[in-house]
């Protein structure tokens, strides 16, 4: 694993939040309006077309990869050259139903998110 150290807001409420010196619901909002970075197989079009995401299979569930920050993307440079950079909100509600989200694979402070989660993430955020 390679050594955390926060680059932007997100980041730092990422690890107040394993802390404990703010809540998951906080963290949550702040996931919600940050920008995830999501690698890709293939260079990414202005019109969308060639997005080709990587995924993890956790016990069955396949879980997408994304990044706090574009720079991390790199832990996956061995099978994703490209990034697509992404509202965190817009990432969760374009999730298919029954996919997860593993953030941060490769690094000591990450998290992931069962496809129900992220369903009542999206419920929860669409009152803002």
């Amino acid at each position: 694993m390679k050594k955390f150290n926060p680059l932007n807001e997100l980041e730092w409420s990422l690890l107040a939040a394993k802390e404990n010196k703010i809540s998951v619901e906080i963290f949550l909002q702040q996931l919600a309006r940050s920008v995830l970075a999501l690698p890709t197989t293939k260079e990414v079009q202005e019109d969308g077309s060639g997005f080709e995401p990587v995924f993890f299979d956790k016990l069955g569930t396949s879980m997408l990869a994304a990044f706090t920050d574009k720079t991390r993307v790199s832990q996956l440079a061995d099978v994703a050259g490209y990034c697509l950079v992404m509202n965190g909100l817009e990432v969760l509600r374009r999730i298919p139903s029954g996919y997860g989200l593993v953030v941060n694979p490769g690094f000591g402070i990450g998290f992931e998110l069962p496809p129900e989660g992220i369903a009542k993430i999206v419920k929860d955020m669409s009152i803002y």
